[in-house]
């Protein structure tokens, strides 16, 4: 059914379980949240609906180590440390989704291209040929708050591949990486896009292009919503809120997208983080547009008074707290 492999420079043992159930964040997490609780009664992980199933044969792994995790460090040398297992997946299956729950806030990168930790999934055919894809990266230590964090990943199974592998690793870093919960469950997402439509999303939303996103958007209406992992597992509108994209922003909310969805890992609205971030002219647009303000208004009020040797982080947390108050007094 799997195997594992371990260096002798790192630890951890794992086995699968029969019944799947998903309890990722319930503990150790900055912010609670209680919804979780039900999702794991449900045997959902969160942010799913009842359209995700699961189906016997793949399952959590269930980390037998010590305080539950596995914890890679990388060699001296800079080589590669790693954990991994592979998975017989079930006939027919089309998609598979991969959450997995990790925390590296220790990490500090060395100088290679490679350098860095995290998830490797890759995918095995009959014939022992493989498609690997893009490491999956926790966040490392500036902004990590040191706390675990959940991160999804959906890949389209090819014809002919039978097995899946995946893969703990760390290569040139210092520090050490760790991971406490994975599952693998079939999934049958109604849309899934390219990889060239994700990557065309990520760099409109970067540049601020509004014409490349009506493009994107026109030809796939699904991509106004879609959550492809990266940003906290956000919506484009979130990927907008972090790098002030305003036309995007704008030209987002008027194809549709919800100015309410919220990140996986923190339960951050796009409002709430340009309240974080400090993005001004993206949260004037979602003012405008009717965003629920409550909570990000106290992020601004409690992140203003963090930087009291920044002028101008302070003034932009101004703007948007006047730009709140404002709206809260026409209405």
């Amino acid at each position: 059914m799997f195997w594992i492999v371990s260096s002798l420079l790192c630890y951890g043992q794992a086995r699968f379980e029969t019944k799947p159930h998903w309890n990722a964040d319930q503990i150790d997490n900055v912010y609670q949240d209680p919804e979780l609780i039900r999702y794991d009664r449900q045997g959902y992980p969160t942010g799913w609906s009842e359209t995700a199933t699961f189906e016997s044969g793949l399952a959590v792994v269930n980390l037998e180590v010590p305080k539950g995790s596995i914890r890679l460090t990388c060699p001296k040398d800079g080589g590669v440390t790693s954990v991994s297992t592979t998975i017989d997946l079930p006939k027919r299956v089309r998609y598979v989704t991969i959450l997995t729950r990790m925390r590296g806030p220790s990490i500090e990168l060395g100088e290679s291209e490679t350098s860095g930790a995290g998830m490797v999934y890759t995918l095995v055919n009959r014939s022992g040929k493989l498609r690997e894809y893009p490491r999956v990266e926790p966040i490392y230590k500036y902004g990590s708050l040191r706390s675990w964090k959940t991160y999804r990943s959906t890949i389209r199974v090819l014809p002919g591949y039978q097995q899946l592998e995946v893969s703990a690793m760390i290569e040139d870093a210092k520090g050490f990486f760790e991971i406490d919960r994975l599952l693998v469950v079939p999934s049958e997402p109604d849309f899934q896009p390219t990889d060239e439509q994700i990557q065309q999303l990520r760099t409109a939303v970067s540049e601020d292009d509004a014409a490349a996103i009506t493009k994107l958007v026109s030809e796939a209406p699904e991509l106004v919503d879609w959550r492809d992992g990266s940003y906290e597992n956000g919506t484009p509108l979130i990927h907008a809120s972090w790098h002030n994209s305003a036309k995007v922003a704008e030209e987002l909310l008027r194809l549709g997208a919800n100015p309410e969805a919220y990140d996986d890992s923190w339960k951050n609205r796009p409002l709430d983080w340009c309240s974080y971030l400090g993005c001004v002219e993206v949260a004037e647009v979602l003012i405008n547009a009717g965003a629920k303000t409550e909570k990000a208004l106290q992020m601004a009020e409690r992140r203003k008074s963090m930087f009291q040797s920044s002028k101008s982080k302070r003034d932009a947390l101004d703007r948007i707290i006047n730009l709140i108050n404002a709206k809260h007094h026409k209405n």
